[in-house]
């Protein structure tokens, strides 16, 4: 069976991959939790990923990543290639913050040192659901309040000061499936279509009426495309 790795996004947990480990039930699915890792950097998650894919014996993984685990495979693969078999790339982007971006993030750390972590979900649900409903919500909810205010700070700094994976992206040599949602506004279809252009025999799939998290916001579209890819590996 091949071994699957999937990789969260900020600031929810692994959890979030709960409709695609119950789905592809005839893969050894994985998914890695990281929420609350003290780091100075996203390679600080990478070599916590490589090291708990060493200690499980897996040797090779497809590596699923939205958002923040779409920057943990490009470290992944800059410094551990050689357990990357394929990799999905889902609602990310290669380019670094914009000092816009870095703004927006220190003023939510500014935010958890004041006010602790509560409004997090209130400022993100909005941004990660198209459909949105009791249940979704809910579900979002409960992973960030699971979340410690130290470690989303942590992360935070790490990923305001991240690299720029633009360079690495020619490189990519392994079969590469990106997901782009319609109506993401935090990594948009033009920084999905720049990971297409630029990662030689790259597929791109968009999802119609869609946002950021778009494994929870659109399961079934999602479920489906990533089926695909997995057959044709």
């Amino acid at each position: 069976m091949k071994n699957i790795v999937f990789l969260h996004a900020f600031p929810l947990n692994s959890k979030m991959w709960k409709y695609q480990v119950s789905k592809f039930k005839t893969y050894n699915c994985y998914a890695v939790d990281y929420q609350n890792l003290s780091i100075n950097t996203l390679k600080d998650i990478s070599d916590f990923v490589y090291s708990f894919c060493k200690e499980s014996s897996i040797e090779k993984a497809i590596f699923v990543g939205l958002s923040m685990g779409g920057y943990v495979i490009f470290e992944i693969f800059r410094h551990y290639k050689q357990i990357a078999e394929a990799i999905v790339l889902c609602n990310t982007k290669a380019t670094s913050d914009s000092a816009e971006m870095r703004e927006k993030r220190h003023k939510i750390i500014e935010r958890i040192k004041n006010e602790g972590t509560s409004f997090l979900a209130d400022e993100y649900i909005a941004k990660f659901l198209e459909n949105r409903n009791l249940e979704n919500e809910k579900f979002i909810r409960d992973m960030i309040n699971e979340a410690k205010a130290e470690n989303l700070i942590s992360i935070q700094l790490a990923l305001s000061n991240r690299s720029d994976n633009v360079d690495l992206l020619d490189k990519i040599d392994i079969p590469t499936l990106i997901i782009a949602s319609e109506k993401d506004e935090i990594s948009t279809i033009e920084d999905a279509k720049l990971m297409n252009e630029k990662i030689k025999n790259s597929k791109l799939v968009i999802l119609k009426n869609c946002k950021h998290i778009s494994n929870i916001d659109c399961k079934d579209e999602f479920n489906r495309t990533l089926d695909e890819f997995l057959k044709s590996l």
